[in-house]
């Protein structure tokens, strides 16, 4: 594994480099035809109140968010070519907090092109780009080292998105904001055999980096990056997939990945390996179910290990609505190169009022572990409830009414270092959306 990363060159452009050039071969025969691209703006501005904005069991900060998103997408197809894309952007200015007067600026991008050469032959390429702050504080002081006692609770590392972002900070810390940036790359050919098999492989490649923010966004110094779990980190590797249709209602199939993660702070190197045999059944012509079942090694420096992955999930369509669930446990890598296991339920309903009204519930429950963080390994629950009213005024305005309840409760592994202790927040809100019609 480490001869491949050395041979693609091991470098964060060698992905986006390959997507680029792919992207721009594809693209130039459309210069002359822009007037066939669809492209269609968004914006909107809506306001929110959240009881506990950093989720946070010592330092409980309540505030009102005035938020606005924008943003673009963007398609073409053409008989062999589909290129789809977004860039987007949200602002986020806080009042009403005593210990919160950063406001938050994210940014995300998004490219994605397919492209078919003849009746077996298919190209993919993927790029994707986020830049966003976190409500994060950091003790740049001797206070932060592990043999004092916790300071952090919470994994950036483990690639949930801001709301999920977690905190455990004390009055006398030293706040700052972190940005975090991440970039992420891959490109995949399938090849089908016939009307019933097909292979697809390709490279993937993900860098995630961390910044605060001082006079201007500088480096993580390297003991904050150690104790606070925001190590700057890359993965790349490769993927293949073999897919088999047994009938019209069942398909069957194998996915092998290989890939390896370089670890900023830990100064490590550590390689993964999965295998993973999956199984898609049409029940009926409203329901599906899928299975995936699979196991995973990890190799480095401070040895190996190996792990069981699975997944169950089941979609249905009612009268007016739409149902899914999933139960899933899966084991991927922190920015450390340690292994962490993630057992997760997941809930969705979405249901249809009226013609212009809808209603849609999430929910989530979860338990994460990670053994090998700066304050050896945390023990995470979560649960997330999110129910919300969409009320459509005509095709070019919506007015959207949300409410969020989270609750998370974090355990050390090591019996020797505090509980970080229970938390929750309410979050609820109004938005209004317009998308104009060309």
């Amino acid at each position: 594994m480490r001869a491949l990363t050395r041979l693609v060159g091991g470098d964060r452009t060698v992905a986006f480099g390959v997507a680029a050039l792919v992207t721009s071969q594809l693209l130039f025969p459309f210069q002359t035809a822009w007037a066939n691209w669809i492209v269609q703006p968004q914006i909107s501005a809506g306001a929110e109140h959240n009881s506990n904005v950093r989720l946070s069991s010592s330092t409980q900060d309540s505030a009102i968010a005035s938020i606005i998103d924008a943003g673009i997408e963007f398609s073409r197809t053409t008989e062999s070519t589909l290129v789809k894309g977004a860039v987007g952007g949200r602002y986020t200015f806080y009042s009403g907090a005593n210990d919160l007067t950063q406001d938050r600026d994210n940014q995300s991008a998004n490219l994605r092109i397919r492209h078919r050469f003849n009746d077996r032959w298919l190209l993919l390429s993927r790029v994707r780009f986020r830049r966003d702050d976190l409500l994060r504080r950091i003790d740049l002081g001797p206070s932060s080292l592990p043999d004092t006692g916790p300071v952090f609770a919470g994994d950036l590392s483990a690639g949930l998105p801001p709301a999920d972002d977690v905190t455990n900070s004390d009055v006398d810390l030293i706040g700052t904001q972190i940005r975090r940036t991440i970039g992420q790359g891959d490109i995949s050919a399938q090849f089908r055999f016939d009307e019933r098999n097909l292979l697809q492989f390709g490279y993937r490649y993900f860098r995630r980096e961390f910044a605060i923010d001082t006079d201007d966004f500088i480096d993580l110094p390297n003991e904050a990056s150690i104790v606070g779990n925001l190590n700057d980190s890359e993965r790349q590797g490769l993927r293949a997939t073999y897919s088999h249709v047994r009938s019209e209602t069942t398909n069957v199939g194998i996915s092998l990945d290989a890939f390896q993660v370089k670890s900023g702070a830990a100064n490590r190197e550590t390689d993964y390996y999965q295998a993973a045999l999956f199984w898609t059944k049409r029940l009926t012509e409203a329901t599906t179910v899928d299975a995936n079942v699979g196991v995973t090694r990890a190799e480095s420096d401070l040895g190996s290990g190996n792990g069981v992955l699975l997944s169950l999930r089941a979609a249905t369509r009612l009268a007016g609505g739409e149902f899914s669930g999933r139960v899933q446990r899966t084991l991927f890598p922190d920015s450390f190169g340690e292994v962490s296991e993630r057992d997760q339920i997941t809930l969705a309903y979405s249901y249809r009022i009226a013609r212009n009204l809808q209603a849609v519930f999430e929910a989530r429950g979860e338990r994460l572990q990670r053994d090998g963080d700066a304050l050896g390994g945390l023990d995470t629950e979560r649960v997330n409830f999110r129910p919300s009213l969409v009320w459509r005024l005509s095709e070019a305005f919506a007015v959207t009414l949300n409410y969020e309840y989270r609750w998370i409760d974090r355990n050390p592994i090591d019996e020797s270092v505090e509980d970080f202790g229970s938390s929750d927040s309410h979050r609820g809100g109004l938005s209004f959306t317009f998308t104009p019609q060309f």
